[in-house]
């Protein structure tokens, strides 16, 4: 009876039994709001009201907990107090054994839930549930359901399990040093969790082709960072990614590698445009979360002794938390026009200047962006959002350069050492995560065919060409859009506060964007390829084509080298920059694309660090408010969050060594080094 929280490395799991659906139903909320908050008020809040229809349970239990979701943003209260009055159901047969939707049915549910306003408790975000595994089965004592990678039946005695996913960008500890003298030891087989690697060369680990996997897959790391990457699934969820059709080359796991949603966090996959498929799940929930990085002509002498003031002015300024309340109240009209312009609307409504554009991927607008296939449920939940951090890993960072490392290049960057910088960190909020969540559902209902020859069912994917494919991408893209937007109002607003606080105009103190990376992400790109998708590198260049790939970057930075035409013309000489942030306690780096990474990666690299520690070993490993103290007083960094546990669970300890991540890239030449820079203050959800 009741519900159990359990630990995931990438996700949050609530587990639930109970002698009735209502109750199975009404445990799994009350398990989803202790998930979302330290501390469930026992008082509060106002009661309201709310219905469901599905065409069968899993899909009930999906839509009752995604519409709580859905209703914190939009209602800004966490729902608690949850009382499944009723379930009802009017179906011409029972429900089928497999995940097939059932037809002529109709599954309905009653409940009440106190809603407390977000301003009364401390909260943390789930962004979106899973679907595609959610089983229910019906026992001698109750109702049980079953959470798996595959659509079998539900094991007996299994409790029901919701899952909830929850986004981190990589962090780590304390360092002011760099790592040196790591050397290949000679080691020429890995094995973990079953999957063997053969070294290929050094940083370069292949597991071997078989079976249904219609490529190789290879981890680019050292044997420290490999080691770290066995610890969780990333290695077996990589072996499955390359069942995907059209999979080209290989599938790719960056050196920051953990495990994810289906397709693991420092993933890189190009999907065949025509012959292969588009994978949400290889995209991740959190549609363009990405990394900006804005320069300045500040000193850290400039800020050293007003870092409590500016971070606090920060925080106050920069909508931060669960729930909603960003820099601008739109309406659904302007979430289109959003969706569909890009940062161009932000330039036409005075939040841009052109010279933003000029330095944005894509100069901050998408094409193929079409908002009228994201769904009203996104767009309500991203119009009280737009300019805002949210919750988790998402960030702020004022920091200051600390070392250049390649001059010629650092001076095209505008980097100098001594100088202050600005990190932002976001993505699309709650539009791009219901945007994951609709496609992913449309999936499960429509390409049934294609899912059960996946090992993983939550590597969903459309095949390319179909409508579903389509709609996906011109909802992505306009997703993308608005992360540009969410990012960019950020941006303008911190030009305000240190406008305020150092008492001079923003451009006086040339506050310019150097550059926007995106996270999470698949576009339509041309590479190089051999016939049936083999390594170009590898094969006389006579029988190579161009061929039009989806590549999928989930948790990896594009990394385009010197001369691509897809590089900003102020970089193209030298260029794309990539940002790869650290933890809080660590240093974050620039770096530009590598000439190797167009033939090993996609021209891809990091995107960060790379989870170590799950949040709940975090939690029970650091207490936040040490963290902070520690920060402060050892490294003169400050640090200001909505709750303490947040700041546990982004301790620097959790995350791997950002500085071997960046050094393997380096190594391999798919990025890099320019320079590197080390916090000053940093405000989070």
């Amino acid at each position: 009876m009741g519900f159990e929280l359990r630990d995931h490395t990438a996700d949050i799991a609530v587990a639930a039994t109970g002698p009735s659906l209502e109750s199975v139903f009404g445990s799994v909320a009350d398990g989803l709001a202790a998930a979302s908050c330290e501390r469930v008020p026992e008082t509060g809040g106002e009661q309201f009201s709310l219905s469901v229809t599905a065409e069968n349970l899993e899909a009930l239990l999906f839509d009752y907990v995604d519409e709580l979701i859905y209703l914190r943003d939009v209602r800004l209260e966490l729902p608690v107090d949850h009382r499944v009055k009723d379930i009802s159901v009017a179906r011409s047969d029972e429900p089928t054994a497999d995940c097939e939707p059932m037809d002529d049915a109709a599954y309905s549910l009653e409940a009440t839930a106190r809603g407390v306003p977000l301003s009364d408790v401390v909260a943390r975000e789930i962004k979106a549930v899973t679907y595609s595994e959610m089983r229910l089965e019906e026992t001698d004592d109750g109702w049980e359901a079953y959470v798996s990678s595959t659509c079998d039946p539900p094991t007996p005695g299994e409790p029901i399990s919701f899952r909830a996913v929850r986004c981190w960008t990589p962090r780590r500890a304390e360092r002011t040093s760099f790592t040196v003298g790591v050397r290949f030891s000679g080691m020429t087989t890995f094995d973990a969790n079953g999957v063997t690697l053969e070294r290929v060369r050094e940083y370069v680990w292949e597991v071997t082709q078989e079976g249904e996997m219609r490529t190789p897959a290879r981890v680019l790391a050292s044997e420290a960072l490999l080691e770290e990457i066995s610890q969780d699934k990333t290695l077996e969820q990589l072996q499955n990614a390359t069942h995907l059709p059209g999979m080209t080359n290989y599938a790719i796991c960056m050196p920051d590698g953990h495990q994810g949603y289906g397709f693991p966090v420092g993933g890189v996959g190009a999907l065949d445009a025509e012959d292969g498929c588009i994978s949400p799940g290889a995209v991740g929930y959190d549609i363009n979360c990405g990394v900006r990085m804005m320069r300045t002509n500040l000193t850290y002498s400039d800020v050293e002794g007003r870092e409590e003031e500016l971070v606090d002015s920060l925080f106050t300024n920069i909508p931060s938390g669960l729930g909603g309340g960003g820099i601008v109240e739109t309406g659904i009209d302007e979430v289109e026009e959003i969706l569909a312009r890009g940062v161009d609307w932000a330039l036409e409504n005075g939040h841009a200047v052109e010279d933003d554009l000029r330095h944005c991927e894509d100069e901050g607008v998408r094409e193929g962006a079409d908002p009228s296939k994201v769904s009203q449920k996104a767009k309500d939940r991203g119009k009280n959002q737009v300019g805002s951090l949210g919750s988790g890993n998402h960030f702020l960072e004022v920091q200051r350069v600390t070392d250049v490392f390649d001059e010629e290049v650092g001076t095209a960057f505008g980097l100098e050492e001594d100088q202050i910088v600005v990190l932002i960190h976001c993505g699309s909020r709650g539009l791009g995560h219901q945007t994951c969540n609709d496609y992913l559902r449309k999936i499960e209902q429509q390409h049934q065919g294609l899912l059960s020859q996946l090992p993983d069912k939550e590597l969903a994917a459309a095949p390319a060409g179909s409508q579903l494919a389509e709609d996906y991408y011109g909802a992505m893209n306009a997703a993308i859009n608005f992360a540009w937007v969410n990012r960019q109002l950020i941006m303008h607003r911190t030009r305000r506060v240190f406008e305020r606080v150092f008492d001079r105009s923003w451009e006086e103190m040339e506050m310019d964007l150097l550059y926007d990376v995106a996270h999470n992400i698949a576009k339509k790109e041309t590479h190089t390829v051999g016939p049936d998708g083999q390594p170009a590198g590898e094969i006389d260049a006579a029988e190579t084509e161009q061929r039009e790939l989806f590549v999928h970057r989930k948790g990896a930075t594009r990394a385009f080298p010197k001369g691509h035409p897809e590089v900003p013309a102020a970089y193209r000489d030298v260029g794309q920059p990539v940002i790869i942030p650290g933890s809080m306690g660590a240093g974050s780096y620039v770096l530009r694309g590598g000439e190797a990474s167009m033939d090993l990666t996609f021209g891809s690299t990091a995107h960060g660090a790379g989870r170590l520690m799950s949040r709940t070993q975090a939690k029970n490993d650091y207490w936040g408010e040490d963290v902070k103290q520690d920060l402060e007083e050892q490294n003169q960094i400050y640090v200001k969050a909505q709750s303490g546990a947040t700041i546990a669970e982004e301790a620097p300890g959790v995350y791997k060594d950002v500085d071997e991540v960046v050094r393997v890239s380096d190594e391999l030449g798919i990025g890099d080094k320019v320079a590197r820079t080390f916090p000053v203050c940093n405000i989070k959800g």
